[in-house]
């Protein structure tokens, strides 16, 4: 094997092995070689370079986007329900370890004192649902689309901001950073970060959530979004060499004790070792993208999951069986329809902490 089949992890700065050359991802016209890093079981692609036109292309299209389509129907639902962060805590797990965590965090504290900022707030309705729970909380983008919708939705609490830049010249600085399925986005992660361990007061908190590379079996090639949208797949492991690079605190929220906590399901070795086809692909022409729908790749998990989760939710909601059940009939699903299931979550939660300094 050549020395250019090799590129120096960002993570580790060990030596990552390329697995998988030319791959398309959402834009027809752009490939991608796929890197593993064994040492921090870390992937990601090359070139590791995003393409705001596609994101924008999305924000400014949200409620036909498969996949992306749910947070623009939580912006537009959510100022209908009497209890905001409840209702969000029922549409997704990882909402429901930000909450969990969150009043962890301010137990015997008053939650109005903890300044608080949440990046990469999107649509804007996490930080719209945590402020009506209570909580003093900004949020930011990096996307001015994205950001006159929130505003003109939830009102003037949400600012377009480059967190780095932000950085250098802040002077305001903050208990609790939170950022939903925002690093696997960025391309240069560790200055992201050092970027964001700069805004937190001594004893601050970070609260990130990302698909979990941990959750499967390690021949995976690639199964987050497509790329250029994640230009990374991380692993427990990768967090934690993060945390020790920035000097921090790594704890995980156990995302398996949330009742609506999904796994992934396949039946078949090769949707594993094969990069699956996206639901739509971009085309670039010109300087404008155009949407081309595709066939849709196989379902990670069966279609009755989604109601009977909803079913089960309702019913048992506020009791402690909720877990247990809903984990009983996951596996007797998986078993009965001939489905291996993820040995974890699909979603990580890490909390990172400042060490006393």
């Amino acid at each position: 094997m050549s020395k250019t089949d090799f590129i120096e992890c960002p993570i580790c700065f060990s030596q990552a092995k390329i697995v998988s050359r030319d791959q398309t991802g959402y834009i027809e016209s752009c490939t991608y070689d796929i890197i593993h890093c064994d040492k921090c079981d870390t992937s990601f692609v090359i070139p590791l370079e995003p393409n705001d036109d596609l994101y924008n292309f999305i924000y400014q299209n949200g409620e036909i986007i498969s996949g992306y389509d749910r947070y623009y129907r939580y912006a537009n639902k959510i100022k209908d329900e009497k209890n905001p962060i409840r209702w969000l805590t029922r549409q997704e797990e990882g909402y429901l370890g930000v909450f969990n965590t969150l009043k962890s965090i301010s137990k015997n504290k008053n939650k109005k004192d903890l300044h608080m900022l949440e990046i990469g707030s999107g649509y804007g309705y996490l930080t719209y649902a945590l402020n009506c729970a209570g909580y003093n909380i900004l949020g930011v983008d990096i996307s001015q689309t994205v950001v006159d919708y929130a505003i003109a939705q939830f009102g003037n609490n949400y600012q377009q901001m480059d967190i780095i830049e932000f950085s250098k010249s802040a002077s305001e600085m903050y208990d609790v950073i939170i950022f939903m399925e925002v690093i696997e986005h960025i391309p240069n992660v560790m200055e992201f970060m050092s970027a964001v361990r700069k805004l937190l007061k001594k004893n601050g908190s970070m609260i990130i959530s990302t698909p979990n590379k941990s959750a499967f079996p390690k021949e995976t090639l690639w199964h987050t979004d497509w790329f250029p949208l994640h230009l990374w797949w991380f692993s427990e492991e990768s967090i934690r060499r993060i945390g020790k690079t920035l000097n921090m605190n790594v704890n995980f929220y156990d995302m398996s004790k949330c009742f609506n906590a999904s796994y992934a399901l396949w039946k078949n070795q090769d949707y594993l070792t094969n990069l699956a086809t996206p639901p739509y692909k971009f085309t670039l022409g010109g300087e404008k993208l155009s949407l081309q729908k595709q066939s849709e790749p196989e379902p990670l998990r069966p279609n009755t999951r989604s109601l009977l989760r909803r079913i089960i939710s309702k019913i048992f909601e506020k009791l402690d069986t909720i877990q247990m059940m809903a984990g009983i009939m996951r596996l007797i699903r998986c078993k009965i329809q001939g489905y291996k299931r993820s040995s974890k979550p699909c979603c990580m939660m890490a909390i990172l902490s400042k060490n006393f300094e």
